[in-house]
């Protein structure tokens, strides 16, 4: 029997447990074999060496065949460290040395015998009770299939201990109780190799999975099947402990009658992909469930969908939707023994304020914005029929209500820009040339004192946001409002190996340090503060084309240096 075990495992010695249950059923079949002989020894007179030979056999194959099943409850709990070779050849040594001292203390009469055989003895039943702290520590923390195989590999131990302690204390001549211990021991766990299925279904230690994490986790072997999942799992998704050990395609369920219940908020254009109503019922309609049946079962065409920031999976339990990112991940059991790790992470939280954030921007651009708009209007009109006709000072007040519009209605406008900058697909390509032609012309009718000059080559294309006209639109404005009197203003164009560099400079009083520090800060605060949104502008369109700008700001004037990608390349 124990090599017919030792012969069974090899068909699965990529499995953790495997190789050192093929150990044990070798050596403890070697030992039954040494014990055979020694019954045979004695009618062939074959001579004191023949029989110290086959005793000191006898006690090597015990000793590692207790070190290989010791080795069996490391790899399938999952303790790697202890499986580390200069480890294993340490400890097999010690199995081998002991034996030899012993029974050459003994034949010679030494005084030492006795330490060496109490040593002997400790040797085993150490490692005798670390497999046993090991399968009882799994048995405890496993459920369904797993705490039945813990069980059967705990009480397979336990009759090889008892059998060895046993003949500490009582010995019948020619009865090895250590080995009859073992050989039933091994009778059990070959139960469990059938019943099972011991090497099919290995858990990973219950602390890889963290049983007190509030998100789903679940671990799933290269078959597909289920290894493990933690608490938030089964409240999650309406399970319990008998999925163990099943294929996943038992966890992510159909049930047609769920789907029918909850048809309005199920499918790609609906709220949730899962629903839990007793049942579960996972929609194969959803892109994440589709992505997590493909990646579960032989192939792996969900790998992709799941690596995605977008693989968001909406689970409907007791009339709350909640939300999860999911990611799948390798994951290593064991020595040699490879499964995938899903983790559900819940951004319930965040998603929950996205929507949030979502209603609030609808009501500053539609309701807000569209009021400000109106009202700044009207009151920009009000104000200056009181400049066209008032005397004295009230002129003067009226024409400053008339500018200070004229700036909020700009910035307003700019802001919606910086939106459309934000939302808009891309990117797109524009012709260089003629997008400074028209903004250079925009510039020269409204601003008749100003002298713009520009060159840029033909032909010159590049990729840009698809509102980078309306950022190239606000550099030339900027430099020519925020000049002198008669500003003059330079544009320029050219190429730069696969880049396109547009300078913009101009002969003004350069922009404000705080202003350049908002921009260098990358946000707006109480104490660094803009006074207008262009610069913010062309910082995002910029940037969001996959380009570079830089600002050059002295007494001498301003220089705006923009860097984009040129088309073609």
């Amino acid at each position: 029997m124990p090599l017919g075990i030792a012969l069974y495992a090899t068909r699965t010695r990529e499995k953790p447990g495997a190789r050192p249950l093929v150990a044990t059923g070798l050596c403890t079949a070697a030992a039954a074999v040494v014990q055979g002989g020694r019954f045979v020894e004695p009618l062939v007179g074959a001579g004191l060496w023949l029989d110290v030979t086959l005793h000191i056999a006898l006690l090597i194959g015990i000793n590692l065949a207790v070190v290989g099943t010791f080795y069996v409850a490391v790899e399938y709990t999952g303790r790697r460290w202890l499986a580390d070779r200069w480890i294993v050849i340490l400890v097999a040594a010690m199995g081998t040395a002991l034996p030899i001292a012993r029974i050459l203390a003994e034949t010679a009469g030494s005084a030492a015998f006795p330490l060496i055989a109490n040593a002997d003895f400790v040797y085993r039943l150490l490692f005798a009770l670390a497999g046993l702290s090991l399968f009882a520590r799994q048995f405890v923390g496993s459920r369904g299939v797993y705490r039945k195989q813990s069980a059967a590999l705990l009480v397979g131990l336990v009759i090889g201990s008892g059998f060895g302690l046993l003949e500490r204390y009582y010995t019948v001549q020619f009865v090895e109780f250590t080995l009859l211990g073992m050989v039933i021991g091994l009778g059990v766990l070959a139960w469990a190799l059938f019943r099972y299925e011991f090497l099919e279904t290995v858990p990973i230690a219950r602390e890889t999975l963290f049983d007190e994490v509030t998100d789903p986790v679940v671990a799933l072997d290269r078959d597909g099947s289920v290894v493990d999942l933690n608490r938030a799992a089964d409240e999650a998704f309406a399970v319990d402990a008998s999925i163990l050990g099943r294929h996943s395609s038992d966890l992510f369920s159909v049930d047609g009658a769920l789907a029918e219940q909850y048809d309005d908020v199920l499918g790609t254009a609906g709220i949730a992909g899962v629903v839990t109503d007793g049942a579960r019922h996972f929609d194969r309609d959803h892109p994440v469930v589709a992505a997590l049946v493909d990646g579960s079962s032989e192939g792996d065409t969900g790998d992709d969908q799941l690596a995605s920031e977008d693989a968001e999976l909406g689970v409907l339990q007791d009339g709350e939707v909640r939300y999860y990112q999911v990611s799948a991940s390798a994951l290593a059991f064991a020595p040699g023994y490879e499964g995938e790790l899903l983790v559900f992470r819940d951004v319930t939280a965040s998603v929950e304020r996205e929507q949030d954030l979502d209603i609030l921007k609808q009501v500053l651009t539609r309701v807000l914005r569209h009021n400000l708009r109106n009202d700044v209007t009207a009151i920009h009109g009000f104000a200056q029929s009181i400049a066209d006709n008032a005397e004295d000072g009230a002129g003067e007040k009226a024409e400053r209500i008339v500018r200070l519009t004229e700036k909020l209605t700009a910035t307003s406008e700019t802001a919606r820009r910086i939106e459309d900058v934000i939302e808009a697909d891309g990117p797109a390509e524009f012709d260089l040339r003629a997008e400074v032609e028209s903004a250079v012309a925009d510039a020269r009718r409204e601003h008749p004192a100003a002298t713009v000059k520009w060159e840029v080559p033909e032909g010159l294309a590049v990729l840009a946001n698809p509102e980078f006209p309306a950022a190239l639109v606000e550099v030339i404005e900027n430099a020519v409002v925020h000049s002198n009197e008669s500003p003059r203003v330079e544009v320029a164009g050219e190429r730069s190996g696969r880049w396109v560099d547009v300078t913009v400079a101009d002969d003004g009083p350069g922009i404000p340090d705080y202003e350049l520090e908002t921009i260098a800060a990358g946000e707006e605060t109480a104490l660094v503060h803009g006074s207008g949104a262009g610069l913010w502008l062309i910082q995002t369109a910029v940037e969001d084309s996959n380009g570079d700008v830089s600002f050059d700001s002295g007494d001498g004037g301003t220089t705006v240096r923009i860097r984009l990608p040129a088309a073609g390349d």
